[in-house]
């Protein structure tokens, strides 16, 4: 297996994330999670993904504003958890990439650069090869 996608619910907050995204790295593995970007601010989560790097995380856009992110997500205070894991990933470098939410396709239309504060540094989108060889598994090491 070279491909693993870790998706949820979410992922970060499963007590077994840490260790199962370690050992798929470890392997080999490229590395692609869907997260909703609330536990990137998290220093163990964090150091995690700055040490060894993921292929992608993506991250969903449910609103441009506190009330209607929080009003889509059905959440209290997970716009502010978002910016906070979404600045706390675009500082470390991770390669984030950002979706318009499927809720907020159907009402709002707009481009995404719109619809995140401009207050928030975009990260680029990243789509080319993983920072290592997905195929550098363990066996091959000397």
């Amino acid at each position: 297996m070279l491909w693993l996608q870790m998706t949820g619910g979410e992922p970060l907050i499963d007590n077994g994330f840490r260790n199962s995204y370690a050992l798929a790295w470890d392997l080999g593995m490229m590395i692609q999670i869907s997260s909703n970007g609330s536990r990137l601010s998290d220093p163990r989560v964090l150091e995690l993904l700055t040490t060894r790097r993921s292929y992608r995380i993506t991250l969903p856009v449910y609103g441009a504003t506190e009330e209607s992110y929080d009003t889509t997500t059905k959440r209290r205070g997970a716009f502010v958890r978002f910016l906070k894991g979404l600045q706390a990933g675009t500082e470390a470098g991770l390669p984030l990439e950002l979706n318009q939410a499927q809720p907020l396709r159907r009402r709002a239309r707009g481009r995404l650069e719109e619809l995140v504060p401009r207050a928030v540094c975009l990260p680029p989108r990243h789509r080319g090869m993983p920072q290592r060889p997905a195929v550098a598994a363990p066996w091959t090491r000397a």
